[in-house]
């Protein structure tokens, strides 16, 4: 966004206007390993709602001695790493703020793409949307009935969308749907994986257009709530929430919405999300995909990656390394934040340090 758009800043508590202020960015990261009935929210001790239990790693089956090697990769290599907090078995094990405090709002920058992706499950679960074959300007019947409209463009899907596979020419926005609509595709839909802010940025729209909703006050009601996440803020323009980039949380409650993933949506009895939205976004969705030093599978906003023989999926947030990430077999979370460490050096503590660590 340019710096001469006023911004709305929605915090939970009311709203104040921002006008090219920056808002710090936060890297959050989560990891989840857990057997498969613990991965369907069944058979734990308690649900961290109101706050989180503690306990040393070796009584959640993991080494100490490893962990101590980790601190120590984190500090000689990891240098702008912000804060750190792990979970075993849903326990807090391990939990460093480095160059913050415990209770600092991190921006989430991309990550909060899968919060979006995350709303659009919930939206589909409660009829306000059918499916992601459903056409985006199915949401907008004024331009629907038109004949101005690009042939291509009305055949954007909302998995299009979700996959970044649908080239949006236009930077979407309540006051620009109309060029978006009527411009062409800037490439071949649903073919190219296209990384960028538009697709999220239209799903907010599609929440709001569904739900009467901004995607900021959609979440406070459906899933911020329900799993006791109280402080945030979500930066809006024009009354839309902002779909890529806008939303801050603390790092503990990063950890809730990871544990809620680890927990196939279940909470405390509650089937939040519905699990069959958290498998669809967490499995390779888009062929071809080209990511770098980054994953190079993509599932409903979340990459997807493999370290040590175990899979897991992950929110990444640039700069730095803004990540949620999930492996469904060791019953584990990770939150990390960062100013500016990059994917890879995450990589490699899962990899080198955080598997190596578990013992059972």
């Amino acid at each position: 966004m340019s710096a001469n758009i006023p911004l709305r800043l929605f915090t939970g508590k009311g709203e104040i206007d921002m006008i090219g202020k920056a808002i710090p960015i936060v890297v959050v990261l989560v990891i989840s390993v857990f057997p498969l009935c613990q991965s369907e929210g069944k058979d734990r001790d308690y649900w961290p709602t109101q706050e989180w239990r503690y306990s040393l790693p070796e009584e959640q089956g993991l080494s100490a001695s490893v962990f101590e090697k980790m601190e120590k990769y984190i500090g000689d290599t990891l240098w702008s790493t912000e804060s750190m907090l792990i979970v075993r078995h849903g326990y807090v094990v391990f939990e460093k703020y480095y160059k913050s405090t415990s209770e600092e709002l991190r921006s989430l920058k991309s990550v909060t793409k899968s919060f979006i992706s995350a709303l659009l499950g919930i939206a589909i679960e409660k009829g306000l949307v059918q499916s992601t074959d459903q056409k985006m300007i199915e949401f907008f019947p004024d331009y629907n009935e038109r004949n101005d409209i690009n042939s291509t463009v009305r055949e954007v899907s909302l998995h299009h969308l979700l996959t970044m596979s649908a080239p949006l020419s236009f930077f979407p926005s309540p006051k620009s749907l109309e060029l978006l609509f009527k411009s062409h595709l800037d490439g071949r839909l649903g073919v190219n994986f296209n990384y960028n802010n538009s697709c999220a940025e239209m799903i907010s729209i599609i929440l709001t257009s569904v739900s009467k909703l901004t995607a900021a006050n959609f979440a406070d009601k459906y899933l911020f709530k329900p799993i006791g996440i109280e402080t945030y803020s979500w930066l809006e323009s024009n009354g839309i929430s902002s779909g890529g980039i806008g939303l801050s949380l603390r790092t503990i409650d990063m950890a809730r919405f990871g544990y809620l993933y680890l927990n196939k949506g279940s909470w405390d009895g509650k089937q939040l999300i519905p699990e069959t939205w958290i498998d669809l976004s967490t499995k390779n969705q888009i062929s071809g995909l080209i990511a770098g030093e980054y994953a190079d599978s993509y599932g409903y906003y979340w990459w997807l990656d493999e370290a040590n023989g175990y899979k897991f999926y992950f929110a990444l947030g640039l700069p730095g390394a803004k990540i949620i990430a999930v492996i469904p077999e060791l019953d584990i979370v990770i939150v990390t934040t960062s100013s500016s460490n990059v994917y890879p050096g995450f990589y490699s503590l899962v990899k080198d340090y955080l598997i190596p660590a578990v013992k059972k």
